[in-house]
């Protein structure tokens, strides 16, 4: 089950057309990948709110530096820190 769908996407970016359908359904598919494999809890088919706003949140990240080349900072993490706070509830840091 994903955690958002790509209607949720379109709204939070506020995109009324299919211009950006392509892109944006891999960067779901991504964002998924990376919070499902970063949280430690599971959820089965309902996620937190918290947790679907991460995942706007870090597409809205994606979809602003696309074209940035790869040259975007992070403060030497792989998550944007507003999404690392909503994140940092359902991860439990193992040993």
């Amino acid at each position: 089950m994903s955690i958002v769908d790509l209607h949720e996407v379109k709204r939070h970016l506020h995109y009324a057309d299919d211009s950006n359908d392509v892109s944006l359904k891999s960067f779901i598919v991504a964002a998924n990948a990376i919070i499902k494999n970063y949280i430690t809890d599971n959820f089965g088919s309902e996620y937190p709110s918290a947790i679907k706003q991460a995942a706007l949140l870090l597409i809205e990240y994606w979809e602003q530096h696309r074209k940035d080349g790869g040259e975007v900072s992070v403060n030497g993490n792989y998550l944007p820190i507003p999404v690392l706070s909503l994140l940092n509830l359902y991860r439990k840091p193992t040993v």
